[in-house]
């Protein structure tokens, strides 16, 4: 172990830096908001610069404010702690473009989208070259006019927009954000083009696929385009939990078991909060398909209307309420499921074949770390060992982050 004073102090800290910045890449934040800690209490201990870099130190700032900030805020606490972290690295250099860019997504997050603006504002003046920031300013710009209604604003922001796509033809960020402006406006089929550009750029990202699936469902008004986007998301990464969510949905919807998708989902999800919304959607839709399936299985024409009552209640009434925020963002409108029917026999055993593999995947997995109550309401976990997860699309058709994942020698591990 390094001592705490020069010259040794500071290659202490970069070390903890490093390894921290790890800690978060690899998602083990609990041990990456210690480390982080560990630099600040550093630099209060003794606040010079040859203790802790001061680029090091807005860095642990702005990390601590994104990962124990928003935890805090997840967990009803507020956003005091994370905008005190920003403000402290704001002390240390109030030029730094990140650090605007990470407090304007905060704001954004919270809904305070005035001060948003501005911070990715003065983000994008620090750095002509910050293309997200400019990106996610002219999305606000655009909600702006959009509520307004005033078209000559609107018509601006998608001029800045063309203008810049045209200098920066290789910018993921740009085409997908400008995809986005136009959704809104119900251009899809340029939307549409735009994102293409996109996914041409960068094929391996799941909110990409997300995204097309998005468009392409407010196009057509029909769920198979969002189920297949949503299966090219877990190709891309088997840990979308987005993708997991809608896709048990989707099988809620047809009347089949989704507890599979959600199991996968809470995996990887680190919202204890999501976990339990994930864990009710499910266990509710089990509830209600045993208790019709063992009341009324020899009762066909009542058996079909009590599955039809409960598809109107679930997607009317109960799933909006326990749906995570991006899912609804992407569904938009849930009577989508009520008009979604699988018309064509190859379709449907197409889907059973995809969930039975799904179901393969989990044997011999223990689920009994779940203990839920009679109403529903509270989700209870017993810590069992550590256990690796594979990845979701199995041995034979890999994911892209998990290749990269077994390139770099990581293992995914989660409690069981």
């Amino acid at each position: 172990m390094l001592p705490d004073h020069p010259p040794y102090s500071l290659l202490k800290s970069n070390f903890i830096i490093l390894k921290a910045t790890m800690n978060i890449l690899t998602e083990h934040y609990s041990t990456a908001e210690v480390q982080l800690e560990e630099i600040i209490d550093m630099y209060d201990k003794n606040p010079h610069s040859n203790t802790v870099h001061w680029d090091v130190l807005t860095h642990a700032f702005i990390c601590l404010a994104n990962i124990k900030g928003r935890r805090l805020m997840r967990d009803g606490f507020g956003i005091d702690f994370a905008l005190k972290c920003y403000n402290r690295a704001l002390l240390i250099d109030s030029e730094n473009e990140d650090i605007y860019y990470h407090r304007a997504k905060l704001y954004t997050e919270c809904g305070q989208l005035n001060n948003a603006r501005n911070d990715f504002e003065r983000s994008m003046k620090l750095s002509i070259f910050f293309i997200e920031a400019k990106c996610k300013y002219l999305r606000l710009k655009f909600d702006l006019a959009l509520n307004a209604n005033d078209e000559d604003a609107k018509n601006a922001v998608l001029a800045e927009f063309e203008e810049i796509s045209n200098k920066f033809k290789d910018s993921c960020v740009l085409f997908s954000n400008y995809a986005e402006v136009l959704t809104l406006i119900g251009k899809y089929e340029e939307a549409i083009k735009k994102l293409q550009i996109a996914i041409g750029l960068d094929k391996k990202d799941p909110n990409l696929c997300l995204q097309m699936g998005k468009i392409l469902l407010k196009a057509s008004k029909n769920i198979e385009v969002l189920y297949e986007w949503c299966n090219k998301a877990l190709n891309a990464d088997c840990e979308c939990i987005v993708a997991l969510e809608i896709l048990g949905l989707i099988w809620i919807n047809i009347m089949a078991y989704d507890v599979h998708y959600f199991m996968f989902a809470t995996f990887f999800s680190q919202d204890k909060n999501e976990v339990k919304n994930l864990f009710i959607v499910s266990m509710a839709s089990i509830e209600w398909h045993n208790y019709v399936t063992d009341i009324l299985t020899y009762e066909g024409e009542r058996y079909h209307s009590a599955l039809r009552i409960f598809r109107t209640y679930f997607f009317t009434k109960f799933a909006p309420k326990y749906m995570s925020t991006k899912a609804k963002e992407i569904i938009s409108d849930v009577t989508y499921f009520l008009r979604f029917n699988v018309g064509c026999r190859a379709k449907m055993e197409r889907y059973f074949a995809d969930a039975q593999e799904v179901m393969g995947r989990l044997e011999g997995r223990e689920v009994d770390r779940l203990v839920s109550t009679s109403d529903l309401t509270t989700v209870e976990f017993t810590t069992k060992t550590f256990k690796e997860i594979k990845c979701f699309n199995g041995e034979n058709n890999t994911c892209h982050t998990c290749k990269l994942r077994k390139a770099d020698g990581l293992r995914r591990l989660v409690f069981e």
